[in-house]
């Protein structure tokens, strides 16, 4: 109703003048959707009567289906229209932050949880509660995260691949998203395929993102190399898709 749908932007507006920044991606969605409130009533500072869990999933759905458009438009674009791929480029990096937001309202409690459990220890046991390679079996996209505590230098990086990953963003996501509620400072250099057999206890590491672009493979390898049990051949190559 139109008096429901006033009385959520002045709560938004309350809610803002206390969480300006983080505020302003959640109002930004809320006009894109003006049918829809983007907050969470897990949040202390956003008040439970304003969205259902419905809402959130609505629009986690939403973000994955405009993920999945630009994906669709970055591979298909001239590599020679540097506006175009620009262009692309920063509404894909927007859309990631915004599903971010979207996944950090739906898991609040788990990582504040998890967090305060740490809260006594050494920060850099932050990063030591993340495992360095998480990728599964037979071929799939990767996404390689470099993963910084800025407290004290520490710095680390993760592999993850998985078989359902349509787009590298969902390699990278859910744990970027857990880093960053953590208070870790994250990077992603770029992405590509692995193909992992376990017979024959061997990992190729090849291929490059649309989205994050190509990192450096040798890396890749050696995280995987010192995580695999002995015997494990893991190579790396510069082409291919």
């Amino acid at each position: 109703s139109t008096w429901g749908y006033t009385y959520c932007c002045m709560s938004l507006f309350v809610i803002c003048t206390r969480n300006s920044q983080r505020c302003a991606s959640l109002l930004l969605l809320h006009h894109k959707h003006s049918h829809s409130v983007f907050v969470s009533p897990k949040l202390p500072w956003f008040s439970s009567r304003i969205l259902s869990p419905i809402t959130l999933h609505r629009m986690e759905q939403e973000l994955h289906k405009k993920l999945v458009e630009v994906n669709e438009k970055l591979q298909h674009c001239n590599p020679e229209d540097k506006q175009q791929l620009a262009s692309l480029h920063a509404e894909d990096e927007q859309l990631k932050r915004q599903l971010r937001e979207v996944l950090k309202q739906k898991n609040d409690e788990a990582p504040a949880a998890a967090a305060a459990s740490t809260a006594d220890g050494a920060k850099s046991s932050v990063l030591d509660q993340f495992k360095e390679v998480d990728i599964e079996e037979g071929t799939f996209k990767y996404a390689l995260i470099e993963a910084t505590d800025e407290s004290n230098g520490v710095k680390k990086y993760l592999v993850r691949g998985y078989n359902r990953a349509t787009y590298h963003y969902h390699c990278a996501t859910p744990t970027q998203d857990a880093l960053e509620k953590r208070g870790i400072k994250v990077h992603i250099p770029g992405g590509g395929r692995i193909r992992h057999n376990p017979e024959s206890k061997e990992v190729e590491i090849y291929g490059f993102s649309y989205s994050y672009g190509k990192p450096d493979h040798s890396i890749t390898a050696g995280v995987i190399q010192r995580n695999f049990p002995a015997g494990y051949k893991v190579t790396w190559r510069d082409d291919g898709y």
